[in-house]
């Protein structure tokens, strides 16, 4: 079975491992050269497999545009609630919409923050006026309600892209189960195991010595069988966390 681990964080989505486990059977004695146990190398069978590279370019391709979209968002701390959805609505996709007012809305938000930047070092001088503390309440209230809208999104697009990557793990994991039953149904198999086994401290060696080693059968089967289309997934009906628009505040 294919199983799917993302590692990072959301600013570094990019970094993305995609490692292979199955289920393993243990044997009691090792097996005679006309074994009936099959044996895989399943990270090989990744390597070698193009619906593998295929995907690994897909989920990579959907990742960059999602966080590219998050990290525009972020420009427009500093904004009013009411700007920031009007920022959001026009910014928050891979084609930007007006792009005349989107930097209008930048300049504002950058100016905010700039602003807002000045009157806390004169907070924190002890010097401000009424006016002003009065001004650094209101910024502090923007900023904080649009860094939170923010974050909402962020969890919601973190979710969406480790669902993207389960839906590419599940057809692969499909594909390549497929195929070893193909092949070891050939082979006039009894049971197929994985090489490797993956504990919490790391990867060990399973199958130390015996078994009919089926990997580069399996390979070939993927690729003979692979074909345009084989991975045009349908598209999930949801709404993206930029193009998302929560209640107004009261």
């Amino acid at each position: 079975m294919f199983r799917l681990f993302r590692w990072g964080s959301l600013a570094s989505l990019v970094t993305i491992v995609l490692a292979l486990g199955m289920s393993v059977v243990a044997h009691s004695a090792p097996a005679s050269p006309s074994s009936t146990i099959g044996v895989v190398d399943l990270d090989a069978v990744a390597k070698q497999y193009k619906g593998y590279q295929l995907a690994m370019a897909r989920m990579e391709t959907f990742a960059r545009e999602r966080e590219a979209v998050f990290t525009t968002l972020r420009t427009g701390v500093g904004l009013t609630e009411a700007d920031f959805r009007e920022y959001r609505g026009l910014a928050g996709s891979a084609v930007k919409v007006n792009p005349t007012r989107i930097k209008e809305l930048e300049e504002l938000a950058s100016k905010n923050q700039a602003e807002y930047q000045a009157l806390s070092e004169k907070a924190e001088k002890g010097t401000p006026t009424d006016a002003e503390k009065s001004r650094l309440s209101e910024l502090e209230k923007q900023i904080e309600i649009v860094s939170a809208i923010i974050n909402e999104d962020g969890g919601k697009l973190t979710k969406e892209i480790q669902g993207e990557y389960g839906r590419y793990t599940n057809a692969l994991t499909e594909l390549v189960d497929k195929a070893i039953a193909k092949v070891s149904e050939n082979r006039k198999l009894a049971l197929v195991v994985s090489r490797d086994v993956r504990t919490q401290s790391g990867t060990e060696k399973f199958v130390l010595w015996g078994g009919v080693d089926i990997t580069e059968e399996i390979s070939k089967y993927l690729n003979d069988t692979f074909k345009d289309g084989l991975l045009d997934l349908p598209p999930v009906n949801n709404t993206t966390p930029a193009n998302a628009t929560p209640p107004a505040k009261k």
